[in-house]
């Protein structure tokens, strides 16, 4: 049995993974202890340096912000020995790729790429680091499958929720002026397919005020001066007009 350097407790030199025997015996930290969880079959040193664990991302506006993002158009992808974060970004909207950009640049240490797509009006913002999980205390992996949760701090202030759902809306909701004839409507509409986020959604504008309508896994705002105040408050710069 192998000792964990961080809790002291004892683990198995080998273990089924997936199928396949994984040898755990040159591990210095259990299953729970290793932020790159069961994955991590190799050795955490390099040439003998111990490579120190960092702690969490302290709560902050951008934080709270990035969290947001993340939880629209974003998700952490486990590797073998590393993890990469990949952000979804839509091409209508040029200025948000730049600051996303800029945020994870300022924020975490790591190769930031700015990949674009040959295939559709999308960009993708790659960022590699294997302390990904423990900086954002976020899961790996499809946010559908892995009891994807929004940390309980965000809703400590209203100074955290703001920016939270400044992301969530720029990345799965919009803001649409509606032109028919001489009358103009103002509408926010969010939608979600993790019913935790979505619920992280109505707790948060609850709290800022306002009042959206579900419709299964869209919440909508359609009161124009509550949304131009939302607009505001929020300090969203993005949004669509039609016109019929």
């Amino acid at each position: 049995m192998m000792v964990c350097e961080k809790c002291g407790a004892s683990f198995p030199t080998a273990i089924w993974i997936d199928g396949k025997r994984r040898i755990l015996n040159k591990r210095r930290y259990c299953l729970i202890c290793s932020p790159w969880g069961q994955h991590n079959t190799k050795v955490l040193s390099d040439e003998g340096k111990t490579r120190a664990i960092p702690d969490p991302l302290p709560p902050s506006e951008n934080l709270a912000y990035l969290i947001g993002i993340i939880s629209g158009d974003g998700c952490l992808y486990q590797f073998a020995t590393t993890v990469e974060l990949i952000i979804t970004c839509d091409d209508r909207y040029p200025e948000l790729i730049i600051k996303y950009e800029a945020l994870l640049r300022m924020m975490i240490t790591g190769n930031v790429r700015i990949q674009h797509s040959n295939q559709g009006n999308y960009t993708v913002i790659r960022l590699i680091n294997p302390d990904l999980p423990v900086l954002l205390n976020l899961p790996t992996g499809s946010k559908a499958k892995n009891e994807f949760q929004v940390p309980e701090w965000i809703f400590q202030t209203v100074e955290f929720v703001k920016p939270f759902l400044r992301g969530l809306i720029e990345t799965d909701g919009g803001i649409y002026v509606i032109n028919r004839g001489e009358a103009t409507g103002w509408h926010c509409h969010f939608t979600a397919f993790n019913e935790n986020i979505m619920r992280a959604f109505l707790r948060g504008v609850e709290l800022l005020g306002y009042e959206f309508k579900r419709y299964k896994k869209t919440a909508r705002l359609s009161t124009t001066p509550k949304v131009k105040s939302l607009i505001q408050t929020l300090e969203i710069t993005k949004f669509r007009e039609y016109t019929y």
